[in-house]
């Protein structure tokens, strides 16, 4: 089997697990009004939170700008200039990310879960009732697509960051099924939304 299938495969795996998962996690996972907000005073919750937020991004990918500013390939006087390269990179995957999670969010028009009423685990809104209106929606969450496209993205430019990345954008995720707004599935929907940006931009430019 090619890497892709053993990719596609994986995921397909990973996304059967969660759905099956998803009734235990609004059962068990999201907390009380009280527990959430006490979790919202913490430092940890608000770090993991912050993750998906998409402005901090915006200022690693300028800070990340700023370092390569006058920068060029090589060191060499007339080499290829590198300020505009790394920076609008992680830019580009976390604007990306964050459009798409919208997007998919109108397409796939699956509700945010009941946590009074578990037993409805997926609810639809039509297009009548919302139009393109997506804060009712889940499927993927916004969030934790931002936090992993930018794992992604710094992973690609630092590979040993990844692991990091990857476990901050994970508690990002998780912060957002504390909080009773998505299921699980719209957390591994939103890993995938949030890699293909990187996935895309590095095709398209290369080493660049």
């Amino acid at each position: 089997m090619s890497a892709l299938g053993i990719v596609l495969l994986g995921a397909a795996a990973t996304g059967l697990c969660m759905v099956l998962a998803d009734a235990w996690v609004v059962r068990h996972v999201a907390l009380s009004s009280d527990g959430l907000a006490a979790a919202e005073r913490t430092d940890w919750y608000k770090l993991l939170r912050i993750m998906g937020y998409a402005p901090t991004w915006l200022a690693v990918g300028l800070a990340i700008t700023l370092i390569d500013s006058g920068r060029r390939e090589g060191g060499l006087p007339n080499g290829r200039p590198l300020t505009w390269e790394r920076g609008p990179f992680v830019l580009a995957c976390v604007v990306v990310a964050g459009l798409l999670a919208e997007g998919v969010k109108l397409l796939t028009r699956r509700a945010r879960p009941d946590v009074a009423n578990p037993d409805e685990l997926y609810r639809w809104i039509s297009w009548a009732a919302e139009g393109v209106n997506t804060g009712d929606l889940a499927l993927p969450s916004s969030h934790a697509a931002v936090a992993f496209a930018a794992a992604w993205a710094v992973g690609k430019l630092h590979p040993r960051t990844l692991p990091v990345g990857l476990l901050l954008a994970i508690g990002c995720g998780t912060t957002r099924l504390l909080a009773g707004q998505h299921h699980a599935s719209d957390i591994v929907a939103a890993a995938f939304v949030g890699l293909l940006p990187a996935v895309v931009l590095t095709v398209l430019f290369g080493k660049r």
